[in-house]
């Protein structure tokens, strides 16, 4: 690049010589304004790592929000070194490494709230057949008992009446 160089004419060289971007990166880091906007949406920093494919190097591009307009950058700093390749593989490394990282966190944060719904359903079941088995288990009791005096007592018709009549009861409790 000559002195009379800037940004776009650097970005131009890079995006050029980099031949494992896709186009629509090339696209962007190549119009300023997209940089500007794009890129530092949500962050102050971005760094990317490219294979240079004609001088068979790596380089490493780094870009530094100095000063912010709204939420426009006005100034950056962007510089470009040459990285050797065991640094580049450990940089990539990492990044896979930070990709798995979050990847794993999010499926941690999934499995811990399936399993929070899972005990809430758990304690719902439960509680539901506690409850269920409570409902269930007086009119049986009644029922059980009550057919037993009936049966003990088969010559007093007005207690097999009165017994009779409890069981009825207990059971439309059952049926309603």
């Amino acid at each position: 690049l000559g002195d009379k160089a800037d940004c776009n004419d650097l970005m131009e060289l890079v995006t050029s010589r980099c031949k494992d971007i896709s186009h629509d990166e090339k696209k962007i880091l190549r119009d300023m304004e997209q940089v500007r906007t794009v890129l530092f949406r949500d962050s102050e920093k971005r760094e990317f790592v490219y294979k240079d494919e004609a001088d068979n190097r790596w380089i490493r591009i780094d870009y530094h929000v100095i000063e912010r307009d709204d939420s426009v950058v006005t100034r950056m700093l962007i510089t470009a070194s040459v990285i050797d390749d065991l640094r580049a593989q450990k940089m990539d490394a990492d990044r896979l490494i930070a990709t798995q990282k979050e990847e794993l966190e999010e499926r941690q944060t999934m499995l811990l709230s399936a399993i929070d719904e899972a005990n809430r359903a758990n304690e719902a079941k439960t509680s539901f057949f506690s409850r269920m088995s409570h409902d269930i288990r007086t009119p049986m009791n009644a029922i059980t008992g009550f057919s037993r005096l009936a049966k003990e007592e088969i010559d007093s018709k007005e207690n097999v009446v009165e017994y009779l009549d409890r069981i009825v009861s207990a059971g439309d409790h059952l049926m309603s």
